[in-house]
């Protein structure tokens, strides 16, 4: 029986779901991976036949990764995750999100539901009674739920659609929800690049 070698060859390098303190800007950046990726990536060369992973950097400097990377829940906003536990209606956020293996930072929580009945996407009332840290999903929570973007930016779209002004709400959210590219030099991406090897 002949066996093939099967190299993977490993910068180290993963894409993660990062967000921008200022903007809420979510967006893939590329990053050192942990340890635990890179073991994973050499475990996929060894199912398929005699694989071998070769990492494109020193041994010291594998041994300064991290060990596990920080969980997305961590890394990211939490708007759309507290509206979709809300859409799921299987109990308040607070206690369904602290059931997580790596669970957000509950002050984080109550921030986010504060955070989403001031845009509206929530209503004070829980069951007809006021509850701080809860609330009923309302129908405009609901279609921010099914938008892939910033809560506050899917509610400035939905009110662009309703008063007839959607192509221009589509243009300043699309500005808002990144960094100012004039304060971006051309090529600044490529020379921190060159600069972290």
């Amino acid at each position: 029986m002949l066996l093939l070698l099967v190299p993977v060859i490993d910068f180290c390098l993963t894409k993660v779901l990062m967000c921008d303190p200022e903007t809420s800007y979510t967006s893939l950046q590329l990053q050192w991976a942990s340890k635990a990726n890179c073991i994973q990536r050499r475990g996929r060369a060894g199912r398929v036949s005699d694989g071998r992973a070769y990492h494109l950097v020193t041994k010291d400097f594998f041994m300064q990764l991290s060990k596990f990377s920080i969980p997305e829940m961590e890394r990211c906003p939490l708007d759309l995750v507290v509206l979709n536990v809300k859409r799921l209606d299987i109990g308040e956020p607070k206690a369904i999100l602290g059931l997580a293996l790596d669970p957000p930072a509950l002050d984080d929580i109550e921030q986010t539901v504060l955070k989403l009945k001031e845009i509206g996407a929530l209503t004070s009332l829980d069951m007809e009674v006021l509850n701080p840290h809860d609330g009923q999903l309302t129908f405009l929570g609901h279609v921010m739920a099914e938008l892939p973007i910033d809560v506050r930016l899917g509610k400035l779209i939905l009110l662009g659609h309703v008063f007839g002004l959607l192509e221009a709400c589509m243009i300043i959210s699309a500005s808002l929800s990144m960094k100012c590219f004039f304060s971006t030099p051309f090529r600044a991406h490529l020379e921190a690049y060159r600069s972290v090897i």
